[in-house]
């Protein structure tokens, strides 16, 4: 059986078994399925779909439920624009590790829970037991590099 999400050490949403059972409402992303194929846009194209700080979350819990659900296949990520990605989004403050000035130790605590906030989402897209396949156009940097390798 399925539980359901519960809110995990650093804030963040996490399942403790195979997925999720509702189809996610992401905003970074947009979601259709067509001939057994599952579409997964980056939908940002007037930020050249950097990846802000909803795209980790977004990313991760679409691919937590395409994992589980069986309305398809196969997974196909795309973009909408110019570019498929310009990597991270770098006027998102959230992309940036939390700040302890009173203590290293806190500090770098705290910075591996960040980044494995961002982890999180490729981990989940490497673990998708369905194939996932980047359809890539225009420019692909930074992140975005890491984000097809996932694929």
């Amino acid at each position: 059986t399925h539980s359901a999400p519960v809110e995990g050490m650093f804030g963040i949403r996490s399942s403790h078994s195979t997925g999720y059972h509702a189809r996610p409402s992401p905003s970074t992303v947009s979601l259709s399925v067509r001939d057994n194929v599952l579409y997964v846009e980056l939908c940002r194209p007037d930020k050249l779909n950097a990846m802000s700080f909803d795209f980790w979350t977004d990313m991760r819990a679409v691919f937590l439920w395409a994992a589980a659900c069986s309305e398809f296949s196969v997974c196909v990520l795309t973009a909408q624009g110019k570019h498929f990605t310009s990597g991270l989004d770098l006027t998102d403050e959230r992309n940036r590790p939390p700040v302890d000035d009173t203590d290293p130790a806190r500090a770098r605590y705290k910075t591996v829970g960040h980044i494995k906030i961002l982890q999180d989402a490729f981990s989940a897209i490497e673990d998708c037991p369905k194939p996932v396949i980047a359809a890539i156009h225009g420019g692909c940097t930074g992140g975005g590099v890491d984000l097809i390798a996932a694929c």
